[in-house]
């Protein structure tokens, strides 16, 4: 019997690797569902690499996980598993018992153990008691584990992450480079999301003093050059501006932000 196999599955992306590897030995991107907000179940692009991966009560379940192992090279029969779950994810008995099935009665594992993510992300750091902070693709969570026991009755969780941080950033951008509207037009929206999502990961920060950041940004004295990002056919955005603003609008004043813009003028009209 070789090294576990550990699966960490999300609702952007889906990593396994063995305890032994620095990093996952892969990782999946599932864009075939939602690109910036956008419904694209119908789309014509191909996603056939690309399964969906946050949960495996989903038909093509086995197909993933068949991927899965011959991705990694690895023989089901021969490793163990240990799949993480999220704190608040609702529906832990189900998908247990769909996942067991897979792992069990299709591929033969010998062994499965189930464990929460927040616990062992403090693990990770050497420690049984702590609050954890999970910003995922969907939501914050806030997670208290005491001498390795969570405590789900004192977990809170918040609608806001990583692929709404996404979706601003990219309105900022288009907004912060009105030159390239035609060229932004042209990608795709699988292009237009990884390209956004790419940019968010590099150059968004948090502003200690928002407004005077922005100001310095604006300056056209300012010593450091600008940042920008080259699209395929040359067009240049500039980066900074839209980096800052869309931390400012989800994490500090979010509700400031929504689809229709509609809390954001109320407020305007107040005064706000």
């Amino acid at each position: 019997m070789t090294n576990e196999l550990i699966i960490d599955s999300g609702a952007w992306s889906i990593q396994a690797g063995l305890p032994s590897q620095d990093i996952p030995l892969n990782i999946l991107s599932p864009m075939a569902t939602s690109t910036l907000g956008q419904d694209h179940s119908n789309s014509k692009e191909d996603t056939s690499h690309s399964p969906r991966a946050c949960d495996l009560k989903c038909t093509d379940g086995e197909a993933l996980m068949r991927w899965l192992y011959a991705s990694l090279g690895l023989d089901a029969t021969e490793h163990n598993v240990l799949w993480t779950e999220k704190v608040m994810s609702g529906a832990e008995y189900y998908h247990r018992t769909e996942i067991a099935e897979i792992l069990f009665e299709v591929f033969g594992v010998p062994g499965l153990h189930f464990n929460g993510d927040a616990t062992l992300q403090l693990y990770s750091t050497g420690r049984t008691t702590g609050l954890v902070f999970d910003f995922g693709c969907n939501s914050v969570t806030i997670s208290p584990v005491m001498e390795g026991l969570l405590a789900p009755h004192g977990a809170a969780s918040h609608p806001t992450g990583g692929k709404r941080l996404t979706t601003v950033f990219w309105e900022e951008l288009n907004a912060a480079n009105p030159h390239a509207a035609e060229s932004l037009a042209k990608l795709s929206p699988t292009e237009q999301f990884l390209i956004a999502n790419q940019l968010k990961e590099k150059h968004a920060n948090v502003a200690l003093d928002y407004d005077e950041e922005l100001y310095w940004l604006a300056r056209k004295d300012r010593n450091n050059k600008p940042a920008v990002h080259s699209l395929p056919d040359g067009t240049e955005l500039t980066i900074e501006t839209a980096a800052l603003k869309a931390v400012e609008r989800v994490w500090f004043h979010p509700r400031r932000w929504s689809p229709d813009n509609s809390v954001l003028a109320a407020e305007q009209t107040r005064g706000d």
